[in-house]
């Protein structure tokens, strides 16, 4: 009894270490930092036989078997250029830190404020997006991540 109930535990373990996902991970966040962890992150389900592709602001760091990335063209420049626009235009990313150490309701704005400026500036690139919706219509991704740390834009 015992040997066929660890014969079919192997047999479980086996298959569950087996089974592969086409992965979309959404890195809509404009910041090379957040680049650093969501590129580990996909790199190592990509290394686990995962098929992983990324949709992202940043453009890859090294390569990975199973990792594809669709980039999101020209995210930076369009923040930047919106900051050069706003009101705040001397927005200074240190003075920023600065301010969200000392007024918390300030920084939850500001925090807000970026994520909208972010997605405003995702929102004017068009060559990723059309990218992924070029995928055949019979492809399925099986798991969607979202990097939702700084806003729900993607």
């Amino acid at each position: 009894m015992l040997s066929s109930l660890i014969k079919i535990l192997i047999l479980i373990f086996t298959f569950s270490q087996i089974q592969c996902a086409n992965i979309l991970y959404l890195h809509g966040v404009i910041s090379k930092s957040h680049h650093l962890w969501n590129r580990v992150l996909a790199s190592e389900l990509a290394n686990r036989g995962h098929n992983v592709t990324i949709f992202s602001v940043d453009k890859p760091i090294g390569s990975a078997k199973n990792l594809h990335y669709v980039i999101i063209e020209n995210a930076y420049e369009n923040l930047f250029a919106q900051y050069s626009t706003a009101d705040s235009a001397s927005v200074d990313f240190i003075t920023a830190a600065e301010e969200i150490s000392k007024n918390r309701l300030n920084a939850a704005k500001m925090i807000a404020d970026y994520g909208l400026m972010s997605c405003k500036a995702i929102m004017k690139s068009s060559e990723g997006f059309n990218e992924i919706l070029n995928y055949p219509k019979d492809f399925k991704f099986d798991l969607v991540i979202n990097d939702f740390t700084c806003g729900s834009c993607l």
